[in-house]
C-alpha cells in the first residue's frame, strides 16, 4: 500500500532537555552498546570501543574508590553485544537499597560478546567465562534473554544471526535453536506479531527482505527495497523498521503502514515513548549525528537532536536507577545523552495545542475544498463546450479510455508495459511509482513524437507481485493542455516467464505433490500468477478433462519451466530449487494449503551442493591444521623472547641480536599463516552459507509441519555430518523416508 505523506511537527527542545550527559572519551562502536546489571541491581552501560576493546562504565559502584570505567580485553573484531540473564530460575530481588544478601540472590546478567567466529558468555563480577562457543555461520547480530515458545529449553536463550541462518544458546552455551534464513541476518526481533499468545520472531536481511517465524519455519515475507539494519517493537501488533538506503517505516502485521526516506543513512533504531502518551515513538539515530522521534501512527515528527557525530546506538534503561526509564543516546566520539519522557503539560497548553491542530486541519480541509471546486468548475465549463461543438484542443471525449498490458519481450530481456489511448489521442507522458522496480521507485515515459501508444521496460530483480500506481498524459496531437488518467495496475509475480509450445532443452529437475484440487484451481492459479490467459477446455477432448500442461521460459536468461498435472498429481520441472520453491509457496497461499508433502529431484543442484559439502570438509581440516601449526609457532615466539631477555640481562649481545632476528623472522612468518588462516575461513563462511541456502531452499518447496522438520533434521545431519541422510531429508523431506 502507498505510504502516508509524513510531516514535520517539532516540539520544542527545551521540553527534552537531557536528564543526563556523559563523555566517554573513546570510540563507540555502531550497534555494540547494550546495558547489563551484572550485579543483579547496579546497570553498567557497556560499548565496544577501538582495539577491540569492550568499555563498561558504572556510575553506581558499591566501593566509591573504584573506577567508573573499565575495560576488558577482547583483542578480536567485536561485531556484536549484549548483557542478559540465560538462567531457568528467575529469582525475585528487593529495591535497588537491598541488603547485600538481596542481592546475592537477585539474577545478574552475563555479558555476551560476539565476534566473526564466536561468541563468549562472561561472568563480569567474577572475572570469568562462563562459556566460548565457535560459531562456524557467523556472528552479525544477537537478541539475548529470549524466552522460545513450548517445546523448548525452559530457560531463555540467546539467538545469533550470520551467514543464513539464526542459531540459540543457553546458559550453558548448548544449541537450542536452529534455522535458516534467505540472508545474511542483520536484526533480529521477538514480538507477538498476531497477537494469539505465541511469540514470533522478525529477522531483518541482506537480501532485501523482513521474514516472520514461527518457530523453525518461516510465516510470512515481506519485500523491501534495501538491506533491513533495523527492526523494533512498537506495541500491539505494530512495529518499525530501518532500511540501507536511510527509508524508516512501520508495519501492522505485514501491511505497511507509512514510510519516510531521508538522504541520510540510519544507523540506529528503537522504540520509546517520548511524549508520554502510551504509545511508543519510533526514534532514528542518523549517520549525520541527528536523533528524531517520528509518531507510530502516521510518522509525524515530534522530537529531533543534534549529536556532533554519527550516532551508534539507542537504547533505554533506568541508568540512574530513579525507577525511570531513560532514553540513552550514544555518538560515535564517545557523547552519551539519557533523555526522560516530555512532562505532562498543563490543561490549557493542551487545549492550545488542540486548538492549533484542530485549525491546521479546517485550513487543509478548505484547501482541498478549493481544489474540488475549480476541478468541478473546469468539467463543467468542458461539458458545455463538448455539447456545443465548440472546437477546443484541450478537450478529450468523456468516454476515452486508457488501457494498460503487459507484452514479455525477449529481446531485452524484460517485459513492456503498453499503455494505450481510444478516441483518436496519444499519450504524451506516463509516470509509474512502484517498489521495486526503480532505484528511484518512480519513472517518466516521455514521448517528443505522441502516438496513441507508449510503452517502458520493466525488469524486476525477483519474481515479486508489485503494485504500479500511474499517471497517464492524455490528449490531442497538437493539444497544449493534457488529461492526466491515475491508473492501479497489478503486476503478477511470475509475470518474467513467456509461454511456449516447447523446449530446447527440457529441464532436469523436479518437484511434484499430490494436490487434492480441480485442474481448474491450477487454471485459476496461472491466470492470476502468470502473465496469460489460459482456456483449459476439456470439452474437446475428453481424455485430456483431468490433464493440465503448461511451459515457460524465462525472458530474464532463458530458464525453461514446466508444470503438469494429471488427475491429482503435480509436478514442477525446473533445474532452478529457489523458482520452484517460489511456484510451490505461490500456489499453496492461492490455494490456502496448510500442510504440503513434496519430493524433490534436481540433479544439477544436488551435484553442485555435493562438492560445496566436500570443500566445508577441506576447509574445516585445514583450519585445523592451520592452527595447529600457529600454536607451535606461538609457543616458539615465548621461548625466543625468554632467550632474548635472558642474553639482554648476561649483556650477550651476539646472542641477544641473534634471538630478536629469530624473533623477527618468526612473526613475518606468523603474518604469512594469519593470511592463509583469514582467506581459508572466508571460503569456508561462503561454502557454510551455501549449505544454509540449499537447506532453506529444500524448506521452502514444502509447507507446514513438512517444511518445520525438514530445518530441523537437516541440522541434526550437518551436526553428526551425515551427508546421505542430509540428501534424503532434501529430496524427500525426512531421513525416514523407504
Amino acid at each position: 500500500s502507498a505510504p502516508t505523506s509524513c510531516t514535520t511537527k517539532h516540539i520544542s527542545l527545551k521540553m527534552l532537555t537531557p536528564a543526563f550527559t556523559l563523555n566517554l572519551d573513546q570510540i563507540i562502536q555502531k550497534g555494540l552498546v547494550t546495558v547489563g546489571k551484572y550485579d543483579g541491581i547496579r546497570p553498567s552501560l557497556t560499548c565496544a570501543t577501538s582495539s577491540g576493546k569492550v568499555l563498561l562504565h558504572n556510575p553506581h559502584q558499591e566501593d566509591k574508590t573504584e573506577q567508573q570505567i573499565r575495560y576488558l580485553s577482547i583483542n578480536r573484531n567485536i561485531t556484536a553485544l549484549g548483557a542478559g540473564n540465560l538462567q531457568q530460575q528467575q529469582v525475585a530481588g528487593g529495591e535497588s537499597g537491598s541488603s547485600n544478601s538481596d542481592a546475592a540472590r537477585r539474577p545478574s546478567d552475563q555479558l555476551l560478546i560476539g565476534t566473526e567466529t564466536n561468541l563468549l558468555s562472561y561472568d563480569v563480577e567474577k572475572n570469568a567465562d562462563i562459556f566460548y562457543r565457535e560459531v562456524q555461520d557467523g556472528l552479525n547480530v544477537m537478541l539475548p534473554s529470549v524466552k522460545l515458545n513450548s517445546g523448548y529449553t525452559e530457560g531463555s536463550v540467546v539467538l545469533v544471526g550470520g551467514n543464513c541462518s539464526i542459531q540459540g544458546y543457553d546458559a550453558t552455551g548448548e544449541e537450542q535453536f536452529w534455522t535458516t534464513t534467505g540472508g545474511n541476518v542483520l536484526s533480529l526481533i521477538q514480538k507477538d506479531v498476531d497477537q494469539d499468545g505465541q511469540q514470533e520472531l522478525l529477522v531483518g536481511s541482506d537480501d532485501y527482505s523482513i521474514y516472520i517465524y514461527r518457530d523453525e519455519a518461516v510465516q510470512h515475507e515481506i519485500n523491501e527495497t534495501e538491506r533491513v539494519i533495523g527492526l523494533c517493537d512498537l506495541g500491539g501488533t505494530r512495529y518499525g523498521y530501518a532500511l540501507g538506503n536511510g527509508t524508516v517505516g512501520v508495519y501492522d502485521r505485514e501491511k505497511r503502514v507509512w514510510r519516510s526516506k531521508s538522504k541520510d543513512a540510519i544507523s540506529a533504531i528503537h522504540s520509546y515513548d517520548i511524549d508520554a502518551d502510551g504509545v511508543p515513538e519510533i526514534i532514528t539515530g542518523y549517520q549525520n549525528g541527528t536523533v528524531e522521534a517520528r509518531k507510530r501512527d502516521n510518522g509525524d515528527s515530534v522530537f529531533k537532536d543534534q549529536f556532533n557525530q554519527s550516532i551508534s546506538a539507542v537504547l533505554q534503561a533506568d541508568y540512574k536507577m530513579d525507577a525511570k526509564e531513560e532514553l540513552i543516546v550514544c555518538a560515535y566520539n564517545g557523547e552519551v545523552r539519557g533523555y526522560l519522557p516530555m512532562e505532562i503539560r498543563s490543561h490549557e497548553e493542551q487545549q492550545s495545542q488542540m486548538s492549533r491542530a484542530d485549525e491546521a486541519t479546517i485550513q487543509a480541509l478548505t484547501d482541498h475544498k478549493q481544489t474540488l471546486e475549480y476541478e468541478l468548475q473546469n468539467y463543467e465549463q468542458n461539458i458545455k463546450k463538448i455539447k456545443s461543438g465548440t472546437i477546443d484542443s484541450g478537450l478529450i471525449k468523456p468516454n476515452t479510455t486508457v488501457d494498460c498490458k503487459l507484452k514479455p519481450n525477449k529481446d531485452d530481456q524484460c517485459v513492456d508495459v503498453v499503455f494505450e489511448a481510444s478516441n483518436n489521442t496519444v499519450i504524451k507522458a506516463a509516470i509509474i511509482r512502484a517498489e521495486h522496480l526503480f532505484e528511484s521507485e518512480s519513472r517518466m515515459i516521455y514521448s517528443s513524437n505522441p502516438t496513441n501508444t507508449i510503452s517502458v521496460g520493466l525488469q524486476p530483480k525477483k519474481d515479486q507481485t508489485i503494485e504500479m500506481s500511474i499517471q497517464v498524459l492524455v490528449g490531442h496531437e497538437l493539444a497544449t493542455q493534457f488529461h492526466v488518467f491515475e491508473l492501479n495496475y497489478t503486476m503478477p509475480k511470475f509475470s518474467m516467464y513467456l509461454p511456449v509450445m516447447d523446449f530446447t532443452t527440457p529441464p532436469k529437475g523436479s518437484v511434484s505433490f499430490k494436490l487434492k484440487e480441480r485442474p481448474r484451481r491450477l487454471v485459476m492459479w496461472l491466470n492470476t500468477s502468470f502473465n496469460i490467459v489460459f482456456n483449459h477446455n476439456p470439452e474437446s477432448d475428453s481424455s485430456k478433462e483431468n490433464i493440465v500442461d503448461v511451459k515457460f521460459e524465462s525472458v530474464r536468461d532463458g530458464t525453461p519451466i514446466q508444470i503438469y498435472m494429471k488427475d491429482d498429481n503435480v509436478e514442477i520441472r525446473v533445474d532452478n530449487m529457489e523458482i520452484a520453491g517460489e511456484l510451490v509457496h505461490d500456489l499453496s497461499q492461492f490455494m490456502k494449503i496448510l500442510e504440503l508433502e513434496t519430493i524433490a529431484n534436481f540433479p544439477q543442484e544436488f551435484e553442485r551442493f555435493e562438492q560445496t559439502l566436500n570443500q566445508v570438509d577441506e576447509y574445516n581440516k585445514t583450519r585445523l591444521q592451520l592452527t595447529a601449526e600457529m600454536a607451535d609457532a606461538s609457543g616458539l615466539v615465548k621461548a625466543l623472547v625468554i632467550r632474548a631477555e635472558d642474553a639482554r640481562l648476561l649483556t650477550d649481545m651476539p646472542s641477544m641480536r641473534t634471538s630478536y632476528k629469530d624473533l623477527f623472522d618468526m612473526n613475518y612468518q606468523l603474518i604469512g599463516e594469519y593470511i592463509k588462516r583469514e582467506n581459508n575461513h572466508n571460503k569456508l563462511l561462503s561454502a557454510l552459507k551455501e549449505v544454509n541456502l540449499m537447506i532453506q531452499k529444500a524448506a521452502r518447496l514444502r509447507v507446514g509441519n513438512a517444511k518445520t522438520r525438514v530445518v530441523a533434521e537437516s541440522r541434526e545431519a550437518v551436526k553428526k555430518n551425515n551427508i546421505h541422510s542430509l540428501f534424503k531429508i532434501i529430496c524427500g523431506g525426512t531421513a525416514n523416508m523407504e
